[in-house]
């Protein structure tokens, strides 16, 4: 089901996508630097995994498969903040 959400995110990997999908548009809405990771089913990437940096305000609308390029069958997509203050994300997807 395509999704139009605000998400408030931490320090945690909080999965920001509510089924599979092929294609998201993301944007930070925060004051901080947030990250995205892709993954293949809903189990979430390791605390210590890095990400794309998306800076405040700034955003990417792209399919999975061309922002995670060495994630297998991507269809899930993870953000978390830099430290554990909450940041804002808005997250569309199909």
């Amino acid at each position: 089901m395509p999704q139009d959400t605000t998400y408030s995110v931490g320090a945690n990997w909080t999965l920001v996508t509510t089924n599979d999908c092929t294609k998201i548009t993301i944007q930070n809405l925060g004051a901080r630097a947030i990250f995205i990771k892709g993954t293949n089913g809903t189990t979430p990437p390791a605390e210590s995994a890095t990400g794309i940096r998306l800076d405040p305000k700034f955003g990417e609308s792209a399919t999975l498969a061309d922002l995670f390029p060495g994630t297998s069958g991507v269809n899930r997509v993870w953000v978390k903040g830099q430290r554990s203050m909450p940041c804002l994300v808005l997250v569309m997807h199909d």
